[in-house]
């Protein structure tokens, strides 16, 4: 009986070792890449300044995105701009816009590229703006501060609409 016992427990050692998997073969054969997913909406506040051909300005828009697929988003706004010459000239803004974001982590590339519907309070005169509006194109490109998950993100852009800062909140 002792023989038995002995027998078996040789026998079910030899078993147990093999039935062990060593972690180190199973890493290099199993390993999946998780590559983190952005959250799928924003909201922000965008503050710009432009220049056109000597006139100066600011520009104040309140956006939301939605994210499409990854790394591509519709964003829409409501916005306000002022350019102080004579007796003041200023309207609202109405942005839509794909923003492409590039990377994986925190940091990245954006380009916008969309247009703008812009109403004028007071035309400057019939012959510029005779429908007291106007439709533009966007197209900006900057650095984006964003995590992958929730959070604050941060938005420095060049572009049509001038030099624009944002901050906002991803969820």
């Amino acid at each position: 009986m002792r023989k038995f016992f002995i027998i078996f427990f040789i026998i079910s050692c030899r078993v147990w070792s093999f039935s062990q998997g060593n972690a180190s073969e199973f890493a290099a054969n199993d390993r999946i890449e998780i590559v983190p997913s952005f959250s799928k909406n924003t909201v922000g506040l965008d503050i710009g300044y432009f220049n056109y051909a000597y006139i100066n300005g600011t520009s104040t828009i309140l956006n939301y995105e939605h994210s499409l697929i990854q790394n591509l988003n519709l964003r829409f706004g409501l916005g306000y701009f002022s350019i102080p010459i004579n007796k003041g000239f200023s309207g609202l803004q109405f942005p839509v816009s794909l923003n492409f974001l590039s990377g994986k982590k925190n940091n990245h590339f954006e380009m916008d590229l969309g247009g703008r519907l812009t109403f004028f309070e007071s035309a400057l005169n019939a012959y510029d703006f005779p429908n007291e509006y106007m439709v533009s194109i966007l197209l900006n490109v900057g650095y984006r501060y964003q995590k992958p998950s929730n959070g604050f993100i941060f938005r420095a852009l060049v572009g049509f609409d001038g030099l624009t800062l944002g901050a906002g909140y991803a969820f």
